[in-house]
């Protein structure tokens, strides 16, 4: 077994455990006393805590929930306490016998004193059901070590110079150094007191029910679509009225402030009540808030209903900047705005999209924004780039571009395409919807006076007569647009209607996905997420 390099010799003062310190081989200490460590208390803790494991079958539980082996000072109990691990995670019962058992066969055993050093650990441990105590006290001894260690490390790269002037206190080839040790002793201290506040916790439990007092149904700005305190995602291809889109919604909110009756898309009723005076937010990252007037303007949006920074209006806003988060998290809290729109993610922040620990740093800000206001911020962005020739609807959320993070935490993702760029309409659908399932799909014509809504499109050949595959796709639009259906059946109909299998499978692309039920295969839309019927429901042969 290895342990941690640092090992000093030393020999613990005789006290009441004088039955383990009697053996032939004594504990070596990890660190000396000079660190501050209060070594008698140290071991006396470090054998209680094995001897109540061995003692009490249940006190395993809660010392493994507390320490781990790295946190006992003295050597000789580190392969003590991997060998009780081992033989719990084995299944096996941990006592006396099938630890010294297993230690010998690892030659283990000896080097720890034998058998009488296990005995011992029993001999000294005052009372099994104290067991939290004594893994809390090896904790804090633990992470007292661990913290001496990284300053004294810290403190060894200065050197004082008396003549000198304070600029050079310490050579400047250390700084880089030294600053990479204080990160790590911060980290020390963060990950030390997440385990401290773990340990005084300790094993608290509740039942489902209390969630019920805890958890509020679903809630939806726009039903099916943009949910509330919850962040959505709305990603397309440039030029493809992202941003139209997003004014759009913002323009109908503003006919319900200002007393009129008003739609989403979908022509569902907004059920909101907001005054005359309510305000919202447009978080401009691209410098882009010339075209943004002039839409407000061609679109005849009544104005004033948006806020900025007073004195830096034009200035783009950043997620990662503290002063521009600041802002918009006041501004939020202060006007209650149900929606915020952040044009784009691109160029929201300075780190790196393909990043997965910066893109989850970015996306849970906006997260935690929308729950901790239960506000419903949408954040456009592209989609990556494609294949040429390959139809752009429907879309995938693979086509996302970007670090997995992105389309990981919002609850909704929204995406925007049409079929090739000689097409007029656009569609939306929904790629992701954690919380509810997807509506269909909508789509749209962009006008000088914003988005025109109406019916999804389907698949068109670029600028001329539709391939086969292409019109293959549209039966299969078609076929399946009232649910799942047998994979035969669907290849009969499409036999029929002149499609080869081959064809077929061309067309079924992300569009249709396939799945067994009772030894058959059956077919239906990616855009449905229906779930899968039932074997029980059908029968041989019968269409679903």
């Amino acid at each position: 077994m290895t342990h941690p390099p640092y090992r000093n010799s030393g020999a613990p003062s005789k006290g009441r455990s004088s039955i383990a310190l009697q053996t032939a081989r004594r504990p070596e200490l990890k660190v000396p006393p000079k660190r501050g460590v209060k070594t008698r208390r140290s071991l006396e803790a470090e054998q209680s805590l094995l001897g109540a494991v061995l003692i009490d079958a249940e006190a395993l539980s809660v010392a493994r929930s507390m320490i781990r082996a790295s946190d006992f000072g003295f050597s000789n109990h580190i392969p003590v306490w991997e060998a009780i691990v081992e033989l719990d995670n084995r299944k096996v019962a941990v006592d006396i016998v099938t630890l010294s058992e297993l230690m010998r066969d690892s030659d283990a055993l000896d080097g720890i004193g034998g058998v009488e050093y296990l005995a011992s650990l029993m001999e000294a441990c005052p009372s099994s059901g104290n067991v939290a105590e004594y893994a809390r006290v090896v904790l804090q001894n633990s992470v007292a070590r661990e913290l001496a260690q990284s300053l004294e490390i810290a403190a060894g790269q200065f050197q004082f110079f008396p003549d000198s002037s304070a600029a050079g206190l310490f050579p400047s080839a250390n700084i880089a150094g030294v600053s990479v040790i204080l990160k790590n002793t911060l980290t020390t201290l963060k990950t030390a007191e997440e385990r401290l506040q773990g340990a005084a916790a300790g094993a608290r439990y509740s039942d489902d029910m209390a969630l019920d007092a805890l958890v509020s149904e679903v809630s939806w700005l726009w039903n099916g679509w943009v949910p509330k305190g919850a962040l959505t995602l709305l990603a397309g291809r440039p030029g493809s009225g992202k941003s139209t889109l997003a004014l759009d919604l913002f323009a109908r909110l503003i006919r319900v402030a200002r007393g009129e009756y008003a739609e989403w898309p979908d022509e569902s009723p907004i059920e909101l009540e907001l005054s005359p005076e309510q305000k919202f937010l447009w978080i401009d990252t691209e410098s882009a808030l010339g075209i943004f007037r002039a839409r407000l303007n061609s679109w005849r949006i009544p104005r004033g209903h948006f806020l900025f920074p007073e004195g830096r209006e034009l200035e783009p806003l950043r997620v990662d900047n503290d002063r521009d988060w600041g802002w918009i998290r006041r501004a939020v809290a202060d006007t209650k705005t149900p929606l915020v729109v952040i044009d784009s993610l691109a160029r929201s922040h300075s780190g790196e999209e393909n990043s997965n620990e910066y893109m989850t740093y970015i996306m849970g800000r906006i997260a935690d924004l929308a729950s901790e206001f239960d506000t419903s911020p949408i954040l456009i962005h592209h989609l990556g780039k494609m294949p040429a020739g390959l139809p752009q609807w429907p879309l995938d959320q693979d086509m996302i571009r970007g670090a997995s993070a992105i389309t990981a935490l919002p609850r909704s993702i929204l995406g925007v395409g049409r079929p090739s760029q000689h097409e007029p309409s656009y569609g939306m659908m929904s790629l992701k919807l954690s919380i509810a399932a997807p509506p269909e799909p909508l789509g749209y014509t962009i006008t000088e006076v914003g988005p025109a809504w109406g019916n999804a499109p389907i698949l068109v050949a670029n600028g001329g007569e539709p391939s086969a595959h292409e019109r293959a796709a549209g039966f299969l639009l078609e076929y399946l647009a009232n649910g799942p259906k047998w994979a035969t059946d669907v290849e009969k109909a499409a036999e029929a209607q002149g499609y080869s299998k081959r064809t077929l499978d061309r067309a079924k692309g992300n569009l249709v996905r396939s799945y067994r039920l009772a030894g058959r295969w059956a077919w239906e839309l990616t855009n449905k997420k229906l779930e899968k019927p039932g074997a029980s429901q059908f029968l041989p042969g019968e269409i679903i």
